[in-house]
């Protein structure tokens, strides 16, 4: 089949009629130089006639046929005509140029709602502008993409879009400041009542129903400021409806978002660093909430931060009712921050390598007041020494279950140093894990602090001093921990510290074989003085030590061998040979468990070489050792772990931090040679001073 050829009026062309084939080449051709206007232009494939318009209207702006080409277009397609700023603006105007020429096409598009569609720059260059670009709404605002078409304000502080009216769209631009001159701002200048340098803006919105996405922004106070404030009057304004902020980058900026009064609104795919800017003294955030006005009905999704000085990554105040998710946070000083905050669902965040120092705040930190707040699946690993999590007296009815939290403490904390800590009222703290991999220690895994009927559930710590501690005062009362073992504990139990004389909160222990009755033997976490016995404490279930060889001393925290004599064996008589122990081991030299011991010289065990950085199982006959079982591993001086040995039968078994790690078969011989019911604590040649804490007996079966 063929196509007669016509010209431009419609008439039969008096070339040769085309054929089908050439027909499908001529219309890929056409397809393929459309979609080079399209795609220098930053329009979309929706506006194909209007971006076709354009492109003429460029070559001849007064062109008949072109004008008619592009109201064709707007009746075939129903769509709003565009203003082209397509040699209008340019990396070589002068900034008042391009500021009049690009306030002329919003004015322009503003009387028909047109989209204003900006050109691409030069590699490396900027349309720049003195002032900022007002836009008082309906309109859409298009650059050909956040690393094609740079804009940058010459003058501070300002912005450079200032959305002063309803229903706007502005997308797909880098936008910076020229020059970022700071210097004697306070905290309120930028964040508080009367924000005027958070003007300085790439993107600032005063208005309900306004887009901003896929923009990049640098070196500005803030990537986008959205918020219920008349900068007219310099006062507050009703709060703002929907609107949304979606795939902002931004590099040296002081705060990446900030939220004043929203409701319905959303962010998501925000990304980049943030810093403290010279001369301020604002924390800085990647995104930020202020508390202002109420904000309601908040979603927040998928963001990053990245390398963040001096303060969170994200800092909510004010919110009321919403979802936040996949906040993510990598080498940042602290992860998440609430205040005044209620009715908030927060799921699935992380921190990577957290920098925190700080033993007053935590990476998540719920401070003033907060309540039904929900949290669970959070990760905060940290790099620095600081807390990790942290709810404090006017938090009520909050959650946090099924998360994660790695502390590394390089100096011991007091008793006030939990690394999850708990105040406040009716808090439940769920199915948490806290590990200390740090050379110092806190008192606890998870503490409960201050307050009214808090509960924590199914706790697993280790690393510290305690698993769990609940402190104890006239005014902390009724709280609850339940649904743990104390090998959950990292071998510590719940310890409240009560007023005068600490006491133990006892696990539920009853005599073994019975109905209900516990695993559980025998506990000391080297806490509590047992009178005749100065030396050492004596255990939860009432047992004293028995001091085989070497001084032992309990110091309240810890016990150990202070005599310079190489050997020593602290004991207990469990009634059974067949033994489950576990002990917190600060290593010095060679410590470890001994089980199924008659004295010193005649002992099974389990110990940490640290010498030769190995675990080792060895039987001591007559005062002669032999290795039975070994292990290589990187064992660090005056690192807690904990070791845990389990003997039945024939069987012995070696645990490192809940690893198993070893298993050796008694020969016959042996089995039969070692049958005594004594089992204790272990330390060997040039080791007065290796620390052992929280020693937990257990029945094995």
């Amino acid at each position: 089949m063929a196509y007669i050829k016509k010209d431009w009026q419609n008439k039969p062309s008096t070339g040769s009629p085309i054929t089908e084939a050439n027909l499908d080449h001529l219309e890929t051709q056409y397809d393929e130089a459309l979609s080079e206007v399209i795609n220098q232009a930053g329009v979309p494939s929706s506006l194909v006639g209007v971006a076709v318009a354009t492109a003429a209207l460029a070559t001849d702006a007064n062109s008949a046929s072109a004008l008619r080409m592009q109201q064709d277009a707007r009746q075939a397609t129903n769509f709003a005509p565009v203003v082209s700023l397509a040699g209008s603006v340019s990396a070589s105007n002068a900034a008042a140029a391009n500021t009049a020429a690009i306030q002329a096409a919003v004015n322009k598009a503003q009387l028909t709602g047109a989209t204003v569609v900006f050109p691409p720059t030069p590699s490396g260059g900027f349309i720049d502008i003195a002032g900022r670009i007002t836009i008082t709404g309906g309109i859409t605002i298009r650059g050909a993409g956040k690393y094609r078409t740079r804009i940058r304000q010459t003058v501070f502080p300002e912005m450079v879009f200032d959305v002063t009216g309803p229903n706007v769209t502005i997308e797909g631009f880098w936008l910076e400041q020229a020059a970022f001159v700071v210097g004697g701002g306070d905290s309120g200048t930028y964040r508080g009542a009367s924000p005027l340098y958070a003007y300085n803006a790439g993107v600032a919105v005063f208005a309900n129903n306004v887009t901003v996405r896929r923009v990049h922004a640098e070196n500005l106070i803030t990537g986008v400021y959205y918020g219920a404030w008349n900068t007219t009057t310099d006062t507050l304004s009703p709060s703002l409806t929907g609107g949304s902020v979606d795939d902002l980058t931004v590099n040296k900026v002081v705060f990446g978002l900030v939220a004043n009064g929203v409701a319905g609104f959303s962010h998501s795919r925000l990304k980049g660093h943030y810093y403290s800017a010279p001369g301020t003294s604002a924390p800085p955030h990647l995104i930020y909430f202020v508390e202002s006005r109420p904000n309601t009905d908040v979603t927040g999704t998928d963001c990053l931060a990245v390398g963040g000085e001096t303060s969170f990554a994200y800092q909510y105040k004010g919110v009321s009712g919403g979802t936040l998710s996949g906040l993510n946070a990598r080498s940042s000083q602290g992860l998440l921050h609430l205040m005044y905050c209620d009715d908030v669902t927060i799921s699935d965040c992380r921190a990577s390598g957290d920098t925190s120092t700080s033993q007053d705040v935590a990476a998540v930190d719920l401070e003033a007041t907060n309540s039904r707040v929900r949290m669970s699946r959070l990760t905060v690993v940290m790099a620095g020494p600081g807390k990790p999590f942290r709810a404090l007296d006017d938090n009520s009815d909050c959650v946090l279950e099924k998360s994660t939290f790695i502390a590394n403490h390089t100096t011991d904390g007091t008793t006030a140093h939990f690394d999850v800590e708990v105040r406040g009222t009716n808090n439940i703290i769920r199915e948490v894990t806290a590990t200390n991999v740090g050379t110092a220690t806190f008192e606890a895994g998870i503490g409960v602090w201050a307050g009214t009927g808090n509960t924590i559930i199914s706790p697993r710590t280790a690393g510290n001093r305690t698993g769990v501690t609940i402190r104890n005062t006239v005014a902390n009362v009724n709280h609850r921990v339940v649904d743990y073992e104390l090998s959950d504990l990292g071998s510590t139990t719940a310890r409240p510290l009560a007023i005068g004389q600490p006491t133990l909160l006892r696990p539920r222990i009853a005599a073994v074989g019975t109905a209900g009755a516990s695993r559980i033997i025998a506990f000391d976490d080297g806490s509590l003085p047992a009178g005749s016995f100065k030396t050492a404490a004596m255990t939860l279930t009432g047992q004293t030590w028995v001091h085989n060889r070497g001084s032992w001393v309990a110091d309240g925290t810890h016990i150990y061998s202070s005599a310079a004599a190489s050997l020593a064996l602290l004991y207990l008589n469990a009634g059974t040979a067949n033994i489950d122990i576990e002990a917190g081991i600060k290593v010095k030299n060679r410590e470890g468990l001994a089980v199924r011991a008659t004295d010193y010289n005649n002992s099974l065990g389990a110990r940490i070489n640290s010498a030769s950085q190995t675990l080792e199982i060895f039987k001591l006959a007559a005062g002669v050792m032999t290795v039975l079982a070994t292990v290589p591993a990187v064992y660090v001086i005056g690192r807690r772990y904990l070791l845990r040995v389990v003997a039945f039968g024939d069987q012995v078994e070696a645990y490192v931090d809940g690893q198993k790690l070893l298993t050796c078969t008694l020969s016959a011989g042996d089995l039969a040679a070692y049958v005594a019911t004594n089992h204790g604590l272990h330390s060997a040649a040039g080791d007065p001073l290796g620390l052992f804490d929280n020693v937990t007996l257990r029945s094995p079966a």
